[in-house]
């Protein structure tokens, strides 16, 4: 599904593929999930044997363990079911070819394979996806610091969206299918820029360490970008 160059994966791409991957993805994140209740939240055990898992909301992760098992249970996904998911290229300049972040409370992960990256947002029936179009438009093959920032903003976006889709599982006779209950419109909360500020400065994490005292500023407001120029293109290089 994901072999050959980046032009033979778009020719060949169909709403099937798109519903496999987003369900690969909802298991790689329930998956990540599982693993934090055996990690600690301190290293150090004599400041608490919490695992890294206590603060989740496990009843948020429902919907993703649906997705990702719909498969092998025999359960259908309707498309208006599947969040925010897409594939894009991966600048090639000497980085590692491998990356992969998850954010619970915003409900997104990002993997990066080779030259690829895939992106899911699981829970907005593909709100994040909409409304963020244009601007993933504009982008070109993004280096791993531009990679992460497009994480965050694709984060950032899903937990502003008001009136949250709903996820069912319908039945008719013997046939179980995911579905999403929704209003047809949507709203965003307005933009608070330091919060976006805060999701950055995690999700890049030390890629930043080493920026300038007005830099490290601006990514606290929010204000820092490594993807777009001022005048709105794509900067190719950051």
């Amino acid at each position: 599904m994901l072999s050959g160059d980046w032009d033979r994966i778009q020719a060949g791409w169909t709403e099937e593929k798109t519903k496999l991957l987003f369900a690969w993805l909802a298991l790689l994140f329930v998956k990540l999930h599982l693993v934090d209740r055996r990690l600690r939240w301190h290293p150090d055990p004599r400041l608490g044997a919490e695992p890294l898992s206590w603060p989740y909301n496990w009843a948020s992760v429902h919907h993703a363990h649906s997705v990702a098992r719909h498969v092998v249970a025999g359960v259908a996904l309707d498309g208006a079911a599947v969040g925010t998911v897409f594939i894009h290229p991966a600048a090639a300049v000497g980085q590692s070819r491998f990356d992969l972040a998850d954010l619970h409370f915003a409900e997104t992960i990002l993997l990066r394979i080779d030259d690829l990256l895939l992106y899911a947002v699981i829970n907005d029936a593909g709100i994040v996806l909409h409304h963020m179009a244009p601007y993933i438009r504009k982008l070109g093959p993004l280096t791993v610091w531009q990679a992460r920032e497009l994480f965050a903003r694709l984060a950032y976006c899903n937990l502003r969206v008001e009136q949250r889709p709903a996820f069912v599982t319908a039945a008719d006779g013997d046939k179980l299918s995911i579905e999403c209950v929704a209003s047809d419109e949507y709203r965003l909360r307005p933009l608070d820029s330091s919060v976006l500020g805060r999701i950055m400065r995690h999700s890049l994490g030390s890629l930043v360490s080493g920026l300038a005292a007005e830099d490290q500023a601006a990514l606290d407001r929010g204000e820092l970008t490594f993807i777009l120029r001022p005048d709105g293109s794509f900067c190719a290089q950051p």
